[in-house]
């Protein structure tokens, strides 16, 4: 089972690459996430795997500045998740 969650434009890109959303795995709770992206504003068929531990993409773009900017989002992407699941845990148990 997954989550769906919506990267609005929180982490980096460039004119080329932009990430739009993230599938974390929920059931059973592993730590990787594909995340879906567009390149030249079309939406990919398939989405690039990330290592949520590592913070790294496991799939790579062809383009090196579409390569460099997938290699900086990674962490940005993880840091965004964990700010979303950690105050969703505050407003649960506020």
């Amino acid at each position: 089972m997954t989550k769906t969650i919506r990267l609005n434009g929180s982490v980096p890109r460039n004119e080329s690459v932009e990430f739009v959303e993230a599938n974390v795995f929920t059931k059973p709770e592993i730590p990787f996430a594909i995340v879906r992206y567009k390149l030249y504003g079309i939406l990919q068929a398939e989405g690039l795997r990330l290592d949520l531990d590592k913070q790294v993409f496991l799939d790579h773009l062809e383009e090196t500045s579409q390569e460099a900017i997938a290699e900086s989002a990674a962490p940005a992407i993880v840091r965004y998740l964990y700010h979303l699941e950690t105050a969703g845990r505050r407003t649960a148990h506020s």
